[in-house]
C-alpha cells in the first residue's frame, strides 16, 4: 500500500460493491456502477487515485486504490489471497479508473491486458466520465474495442453514503 493514502471515505469499497449489486451490462446501472467507481476515485481519499475492481466467474469482487497514475495489487495482496472469498477465473472483466483523463488504454494497460486477455473476458477504461471496453475472444482477431457513451441525461452526484 502507499504510504501517502490517506482514506476519507472508510466505506467506499462497500459504496463500489453497492451499486455493483443491481449491475447489469448495457443497462443504465452499468452507467451507475461506472459512475460510482470513477466517484470514489476522486471522492474517498485526500486526492485522486486509480482504483481498480476484478470482477471474477463467480461475480465477486476484487478492488484495490493506487497512486494518482498507478494501480496494482502490490501491497494489497490480502484482497486477493486472504480473502475468505477466493478469486475464481476466467475473470468476467477487470476495471480501472483514470482519475486525471480520458478513458483510454495506455501502454501499461495493453501489455496488462495482453498478459491476461486469456484469463478475463472484458476490461473497461473509466475516464472523464467515459467509458471504453475491450473484449475478448477465443480468436484475438475477433478482439474489439470501443468507446461506451452515457445517456445524455443520465448523471450521478454522489450522496455521500
Amino acid at each position: 500500500m502507499f504510504d501517502d493514502l490517506v482514506v476519507d471515505k472508510e466505506n467506499w469499497k462497500d459504496i463500489i460493491g453497492k451499486a455493483f449489486t443491481d449491475y447489469r451490462e448495457g443497462s443504465i446501472s452499468e452507467y451507475v456502477f461506472y459512475d460510482t467507481i470513477f466517484e470514489m476515485s476522486h471522492f474517498a481519499f485526500d486526492k485522486a487515485r486509480e482504483i481498480q475492481v476484478l470482477i471474477d466467474a463467480n461475480d465477486s469482487l476484487f478492488i484495490t486504490v493506487g497512486s494518482p497514475s498507478f494501480v496494482s495489487f502490490d501491497g494489497q495482496e490480502d484482497v486477493l489471497y486472504e480473502s475468505a472469498v477466493k478469486i475464481k477465473f476466467p475473470l468476467k472483466c477487470w476495471i480501472h479508473t483514470h482519475p486525471f483523463g480520458k478513458a483510454y488504454f495506455s501502454s501499461t494497460d495493453v501489455k496488462t491486458a495482453r498478459i491476461w486477455r486469456h484469463r478475463m473476458k472484458e476490461a473497461v477504461v473509466i475516464g472523464n466520465y467515459e467509458y471504453f471496453k475491450a473484449k475478448f475472444e477465443d480468436d484475438p482477431a475477433m478482439d474489439s474495442f470501443y468507446m461506451v457513451h452515457r445517456v445524455e441525461d443520465y448523471t450521478l452526484v454522489y450522496q455521500g453514503e
